[in-house]
């Protein structure tokens, strides 16, 4: 029998199951997200080394940016799953207006900003020459699409609040393949080069959020949700920023570590830095399947929370744990013995392939530290615990990998430094994640708000 993803599912059905048909359209989805990152970097590789080298060096840097996206995003999920567990409809109806309130200021504000003062950006990272042109033609089209970006992190939060992950995957797969047609036509049928890229993204971000707002006001699966007169509330704006901003914090820490990084690749020439740029792209699309698996886990557990189920919660993550190790051990050994045949999708450069490949292999190693650390960090958004999530984050780059790294960089093994650096970090954090979730066990207590964290 077909089963309907519902509350009363979600805290009573097979968790096996469950985690499946949750997990399963955000699979796909997000296979298709990484194609979509994948598909700048493909008919880029055609034109030159120095436009994948450029969107390698700008993407951390616009998801530091957009960090503020993403904590909006983990907060909505966590706290609207929650309200929804606890069955108030008022409580449901306050967060879900505060949700798309605060996405609606936050993305003017940021679009607007950072639009404007792209270069000076770039200049501050010490960005240089034509690295310096192509980031920055490619990064202010990228900033004109920010409202797009948040509509589209909103939509797909909500949606996993609730649930309907499939609902949620299907805007990205619009974006996907909207990306995928309008790409190469901007840059070889236009010849706009790295812009070309950059408004095929522009268009696929603005037909999402076209679709996003239709399904919510006009389609047969429109909001159900009935909004009050006034625009703010301080109460839920800082129980949002009470969430959010740790997830916030914890993305835009994990992305200026990435961007630091970059400029450490950076010193050893384009070819390791296209390289760089190909190897953890690839190597995202095998992270994927944890990754889902610990989205999937935060609703579960966020409805599951809210229904104050305590023994349900031990459940879920017990089994998504053990799934999680199954499913990191069968990705890390697909890097491993498939670096190769990926890698010439991208290039043909024998350099360029040389070190994707090596990096790939050696990252491989690390997927199920990794991994581990997502379930635990999506039981704890789950929980409302975010704060949790940012330690974690913090100590996998900070504590381990840029000192790492600085520390292998004196032994003269050039890349290798930065390989071995995030393969060593990636391992750790899984023993760092549980380690942490062990001295937090009164978490399983009744009233879990009101449980202290430990570190």
């Amino acid at each position: 029998m077909k089963m309907t993803i519902n509350k009363h599912t979600i805290l009573t059905g097979n968790i096996y199951k469950l985690i499946f048909i949750l997990a399963t359209p955000l699979l796909f989805s997000n296979i298709l997200n990484r194609i979509y990152d994948l598909t700048d970097a493909f008919f880029l590789g055609k034109i030159g080394g120095i436009q994948v080298a450029a969107i390698t060096y700008s993407w951390p840097l616009i998801n530091l940016i957009f960090s503020l996206s993403h904590g909006l995003g983990v907060a909505g999920t966590s706290l609207i799953s929650i309200s929804i567990g606890k069955g108030i409809q008022e409580e449901i109806d306050a967060n879900v207006q505060q949700f798309l309130n605060m996405g609606i200021i936050l993305s003017i504000f940021i679009g607007t900003f950072c639009y404007f003062f792209t270069k000076e950006i770039l200049i501050v990272l010490g960005t240089q020459g034509e690295l310096l042109e192509e980031c920055k033609k490619y990064m202010e089209i990228i900033f004109l699409a920010t409202p797009f970006t948040f509509i589209i992190t909103c939509y797909s939060a909500l949606r996993k609040a609730e649930g309907k992950n499939l609902k949620a995957s299907t805007i990205l797969s619009l974006s996907v393949i909207s990306n995928m047609i309008f790409t190469p036509i901007f840059i070889f049928n236009f010849n706009a080069g790295i812009s070309g890229a950059a408004w095929g993204t522009f268009l696929a971000k603005f037909i999402g959020a076209i679709y996003c707002i239709y399904d919510c006001l006009y389609s047969k699966n429109s909001l159900n949700y009935k909004f009050s007169k006034s625009f703010f509330s301080l109460k839920k704006t800082l129980e949002f920023l009470k969430v959010g901003f740790p997830a916030s914090l914890s993305e835009a820490t994990t992305s200026l570590g990435f961007v630091i990084l970059n400029s450490y690749v950076r010193e050893y020439g384009t070819v390791v830095l296209a390289a760089y740029g190909i190897g953890n792209k690839v190597n995202s699309i095998f992270f994927i399947p944890v990754s889902v698996v610990a989205t999937s886990l935060t609703t579960l557990i966020g409805q599951s929370y809210g229904a104050n189920d305590v023994n349900r919660m031990k459940d879920i993550l017990n089994k998504t744990i053990k799934l999680g190790i199954i499913i990191s051990t069968i990705g890390a050994l697909g890097i491993f013995f498939l670096s190769k045949s990926i890698a010439l999708i991208f290039t043909k450069d024998p350099s360029i392939l040389k070190h994707s490949i090596v990096f790939m292999k050696i990252i491989s190693i690390s997927l199920l530290g990794w991994g581990i650390s997502q379930i635990y960090n999506g039981f704890f958004i789950g929980i409302k615990k975010t704060q949790l999530t940012l330690f974690i984050s913090i100590f996998r780059l900070w504590g381990v990998r840029l000192p790492l790294f600085i520390i292998l960089s004196k032994f003269n093994i050039n890349e290798y430094a930065v390989w071995y650096a995030m393969c060593l970090s990636n391992l750790s954090v899984g023993i760092f994640s549980y380690f942490i979730f062990k001295k937090n066990s009164s978490i399983f207590k009744k009233n879990t708000d009101s449980v202290p964290i430990t570190i």
